[in-house]
C-alpha cells in the first residue's frame, strides 16, 4: 500500500512540476502568434488572453504517464499496478487523446458544432465498440433488492454517448469564469482518487492524481486575474477525463473482459452541476427559440454573477457545491 501511495503522489509531483513549467512558455507562444481567445457572451474575457492552456495540462498529464509506464516495465517488483496493458483504462486514454486534439484543432482553426459533435460521436463509438461503454447499470438506489440492469446494445449505444459526448459539452460550456473549470475539476478528480484508493483501483488512483497535479499548476495562472485561459483543448481533454474515469471509479476496472456494473446515479451526482447546468440551459434556450448552440450567459456562473457577486465569490461558492456534492456521491449506498 505505501508503494502505491508514494507512486500516485510522485504522478501527482510530476503532473503539477512539468504544468506550472510549460505554462508560461505557452503565454508567449500564444501572445506571438496572435493565439487569442473570442469573445462571445459565455465568457468573461479581458483582452490578449491566450486559449491555449489546454496544451500544458495535456503536456503535463503525458509526461506523468510516461514516468508511470517506465516505473512499471522498470520496477514491476513493486506491485504497481499496470496501467497500459489494462484495456479499459487504455481506451479511456484514447479518448483522451482524440478528443484533446479535437479541441486543439478548435484552438487554432474553429469548427462548426456539427462537425465537432460529429467528431466526437465518431470516436465514442470506436472506444465503445472496442469494450468501453455503459454495458450494465446499478439501479439499487430505485430499490435496495433490484437486480442489476443489462442494457441492450442500442440502449448500451445510447448511454454511453450522452455520457461521455454530454458531460464533455457540459465541462466545455460551464469553461466561464477564470479558475472555475480547473477548480472543478480539480475537487472532482481527488474525489475519484480517493474513492478509487479505498476500493483498491490503483491505475485509476494514479490517473485521477495526474489530474489533480495538471489542474492545480493551471490554476496558478488560470485563476482570477487569469493570465491564460485552457480552451476547447483543456476544456474537451477534462471532459472526456471526468466522463469515462467517474465511470471507472464507481465500476472498477480490474476485470478486463467484462465491464461491470456502473452506478451511473453516482457518477452523475459527481457532475451533477456541470449536467444540470446544460440541461438547464439547452431546455431555456428552445423554449425561447433559440439554438441550443447559442452562446449566452443564462449559465449557473452568470446567474450569481448578475445577483452582485464577484468573480471569486462565484467561483468559491460553486466550488462548495461541487465539494458537497463529491462527498455525497461517495457516502451514498
Amino acid at each position: 500500500m505505501n508503494n502505491q501511495i508514494f507512486f500516485g503522489i510522485l504522478n501527482l509531483a510530476v503532473a503539477l512540476f512539468v504544468t506550472i513549467k510549460i505554462t508560461p512558455k505557452l503565454i508567449l507562444f500564444g501572445r506571438k502568434f496572435n493565439l487569442i481567445d473570442k469573445s462571445d457572451n459565455r465568457k468573461i474575457n479581458r483582452a490578449n488572453m491566450v486559449r491555449i492552456g489546454g496544451i500544458a495540462i495535456f503536456i503535463g498529464f503525458f509526461v506523468s504517464q510516461v514516468i508511470t509506464f517506465s516505473f512499471y516495465f522498470s520496477f514491476n517488483s513493486f506491485g504497481i499496478d499496470n496501467i497500459l496493458l489494462n484495456k479499459n483504462s487504455f481506451l479511456a486514454l484514447f479518448g483522451m487523446l482524440l478528443f484533446f486534439l479535437i479541441g486543439l484543432l478548435e484552438d487554432f482553426f474553429t469548427l462548426s458544432p456539427f462537425l465537432r459533435l460529429a467528431l466526437q460521436t465518431l470516436i465514442m463509438s470506436i472506444i465503445w465498440y472496442q469494450g468501453f461503454g455503459i454495458k450494465v447499470l446499478d439501479v439499487n438506489f430505485l430499490n435496495y433488492d433490484s437486480s442489476p440492469l443489462l442494457l441492450s446494445p442500442l440502449l448500451s449505444y445510447l448511454f454511453t454517448f450522452l455520457w461521455l459526448v454530454g458531460v464533455t459539452n457540459a465541462i466545455n460550456w460551464i469553461d466561464g469564469l477564470d479558475g472555475l473549470l480547473a477548480g472543478i475539476a480539480l475537487i472532482n478528480f481527488l474525489g475519484m482518487a480517493l474513492i478509487s484508493f479505498f476500493q483498491r483501483e490503483f491505475s485509476i488512483f494514479y490517473l485521477s492524481l495526474s489530474l489533480v497535479g495538471c489542474c492545480a499548476g493551471f490554476l496558478k495562472y488560470n485563476f482570477y486575474p487569469s493570465k491564460i485561459f485552457m480552451g476547447d483543448s483543456g476544456s474537451y481533454f477534462l471532459g472526456f477525463s471526468l466522463a469515462a474515469l467517474s465511470i471507472l471509479t464507481f465500476t472498477g476496472i480490474s476485470n478486463e473482459n467484462f465491464f461491470g456494473v456502473v452506478s451511473l446515479h453516482k457518477s452523475f451526482i459527481l457532475l451533477s452541476v456541470p449536467i444540470l447546468d446544460m440541461v438547464y440551459v439547452i431546455c431555456l434556450r428552445l423554449f425561447e427559440g433559440k439554438s441550443p448552440f447559442y452562446p449566452d450567459r443564462s449559465h449557473l456562473q452568470f446567474r450569481l454573477l448578475n445577483k452582485g457577486l464577484s468573480v471569486v465569490s462565484t467561483v468559491s461558492i460553486i466550488y462548495g457545491l461541487v465539494f458537497v456534492l463529491t462527498i455525497i456521491s461517495y457516502v451514498m449506498e
